[in-house]
């Protein structure tokens, strides 16, 4: 077997438990990288083993006590495909095991995700384009000979669309980052339907256009709901685990480089809670933290129930009877959505202010493809006024109804019986 940093060949009698007890046999404890009063030293998912040091001598002790153990159970480790990795933070050093060298590598594919130094996302976006174009070859000649939009719909969904985002859990994603996967995506939907780029630009098609054709997910939007989901996960975990420690762990006695920090993995929930707290008004010093509200399951889903379709009525919400639009209706206690004459009606009923409702339907009128307007039961009647005194008290004393019905100026003596019939609408 090829594994970085882990093992290369064992017999077929030997077992992943016989790994782990050479592990805990190891005396690492004052070894690794002190992450809130832990040493963090290895990670070992089965086979796969990395190694974390803060030196290199360090590593080299490490492995040498790693190679010791495997070899007295018959273990031995493939030094050709042991390589390290190291940040700007350690000075380049030899590093060999045995008088054999050990070779450095900028990146390195462990666990199906493409890991470096810099966390740069593109080689991984690279690598996910290249999976999600495999992917689809395995379904094209389904998708070819169905016509049915919802079975390539769901193909797509759940062959494509998981290998183009897989590990989006952990991705720090820019706003480059999301175009360029949103760019595959539409590429591999443009050959779902049969069309070229070339095509769809010369007859001005637009792709949300493509989009309410194909009925697929967008990719973008499934890689954030992941990582919202995956974030939930985590700050729920609390049995000290590390993924939890190292989400929560802010590095000490470190200082920062110069220029703008990179994208963190929990940018992503800061902007978006921040945006949100803003958009409703809230005080500095009455904001939760969004990691305080992901212990909660379902306060966590309620935060983001926005970017999502509105939700079904829920026991742990409280709902109280709503007033519905037009009046001569009885009341509500949940969500509808009746479309007619080209209107998208969106009764909210129960236990939510008017700041959140007018922010909620704010943003899903930007996510329309064609134009909306957010309006009220308030903003109509206020409408409904206007136009009732404009017809009251702003008529025009010289329209031809009123001129023929009052012979103004006895009109209808010098009018010609068209003026009359027609009332001018054949000029």
């Amino acid at each position: 077997m090829q594994k970085w940093g882990g093992v290369a060949y064992y017999p077929a009698e030997v077992e992943e438990p016989t790994l782990e007890d050479v592990m805990r046999r190891l005396e690492w404890d004052n070894m690794g990288v002190r992450v809130d009063g832990r040493l963090l030293h290895h990670l070992r998912f089965a086979d796969d083993i990395v190694l974390i040091t803060p030196s290199i001598s360090q590593a080299e002790r490490m492995l040498a006590d790693f190679d010791d153990a495997c070899g007295k159970i018959g273990l031995q480790l493939n030094l050709t495909k042991t390589m390290f990795m190291r940040n700007g933070w350690i000075p380049d050093a030899p590093f060999s095991l045995n008088g054999t060298t050990i070779s450095e590598c900028s990146s390195y594919v462990y666990l199906g995700r493409e890991v470096n130094m810099m966390n740069d996302l593109a080689p991984e976006l690279g690598r996910r384009k290249r999976a999600a174009w495999g992917a689809y070859k395995s379904i094209e000649d389904v998708v070819k000979k169905t016509k049915n939009i919802r079975l390539r719909a769901h193909l797509f969904n759940t062959t494509v669309l998981p290998a183009l985002t897989y590990a989006s859990e952990t991705w720090a994603l820019r706003k480059q980052d999301e175009n360029a996967v949103s760019v595959i995506e539409r590429s591999i939907e443009r050959v779902m339907l049969g069309m070229t780029r070339l095509t769809q630009v010369r007859a001005g098609i637009r792709s949300s256009t493509l989009r309410q054709q194909s009925k697929i997910r967008d990719a973008a939007v499934y890689a954030k709901s992941s990582k919202i989901r995956w974030a939930g996960h985590v700050m729920r975990l609390n049995d000290h685990r590390w993924t939890r420690a190292v989400s929560d762990w802010t590095p000490r006695n470190v200082k920062r480089t110069t220029g703008r920090p990179p994208t963190r993995w929990s940018d992503f929930f800061t902007k978006s809670f921040k945006e949100r707290y803003d958009a409703l008004r809230v005080s500095r010093t009455d904001r939760t933290h969004w990691t305080t509200l992901a212990r909660e399951r379902d306060k966590w889903k309620d935060c983001w129930r926005p970017l999502g379709s509105p939700d079904d009525q829920r026991e742990s919400r409280i709902y109280i009877p709503g007033t519905r639009l037009g009046g001569g209706k009885g009341s509500i206690q949940h969500y509808v959505t009746p479309v007619k004459a080209k209107r998208i009606i969106l009764e909210v009923g129960g236990h939510i202010t008017e700041i959140e409702a007018k922010s909620f339907l704010l943003y899903l009128c930007e996510r329309f493809s064609f134009p909306v307007e957010f309006v009220s039961e308030k903003i109509l009647a206020e409408r409904r006024e206007a136009e009732k005194e404009i017809a009251e008290h702003n008529q025009n004393p010289f329209n031809w109804d009123r001129v023929l019905k009052y012979n103004m100026q006895n009109c209808t003596s010098w009018l010609s019986r068209y003026d009359i019939e027609w009332k001018g609408r054949y000029r």
